[in-house]
């Protein structure tokens, strides 16, 4: 995929909306973030925050279609400057980050019942959440060290609990790791594993 800026690839239109990108990474359309200075980092920085969806009548809150963009979102915020690294991280270990990855882990993977919404699932959310914990910037700060241990806490979940899902669903994505599944995009499986098992 071509960077946002380059000439040859246009922005995908619907990267950036509520429902976000189905075809994830195999989408012939950018979702690179553009190359911005602070201040535009700052005004990415509110509008990935303001996502958080609001609780309503008692019930926590859902993020619903807006959970891909969060997760894009967030690990195009790490790529940028260290300051913007440093407050997307320390959000994800706060409570709208810990709902957004328990909704993750607790109820999309569980019902992503076809091959297909397995690979949507992993381009769409879990991928862009296993890189931006997996950003060297990221997973060697000792600043953030207490993030993103909280980060992995839930993560982990009582008794492994998340963590089981989580494995669950690699294996099974990694049995079935073929065309015409997988795109080019994808990438190889050696590459989801490795991803896979820095986590």
């Amino acid at each position: 995929m071509a960077p946002f800026g380059s000439n040859q690839i246009e922005p995908c239109r619907f990267f950036n909306t509520a429902q976000g990108c189905l075809k994830g990474e195999s989408c012939r359309y950018s979702h690179a973030a553009p190359d911005v200075n602070e201040a535009e980092n700052d005004g990415l920085f509110e509008k990935w925050r303001k996502l958080v969806p609001q609780a309503t009548g008692g019930r926590p809150p859902c993020w619903g279609s807006k959970l891909p963009q969060y997760f894009h979102g967030a690990y195009a915020l790490v790529l940028s400057d260290a300051e913007t690294l440093q407050k997307t991280i320390k959000l994800l270990a706060m409570d709208q980050g810990i709902q957004a990855i328990e909704e993750l882990i607790d109820e999309r993977i569980p019902s992503s019942n076809t091959d297909s919404e397995r690979a949507i699932l992993w381009r769409n959310c879990i991928r862009p959440f296993f890189q931006l914990l997996t950003e060297p910037r990221v997973a060697s700060s000792t600043i953030l060290e207490v993030h993103t241990g909280s980060i992995y806490t839930v993560v982990f979940g009582e008794n492994a609990s998340r963590l089981e899902i989580l494995f669950n669903f690699l294996i099974e994505l990694a049995a079935k790791w073929q065309a015409p599944l997988v795109g080019e995009n994808d990438g190889p499986k050696s590459e989801f594993l490795e991803l896979s098992a820095v986590i």
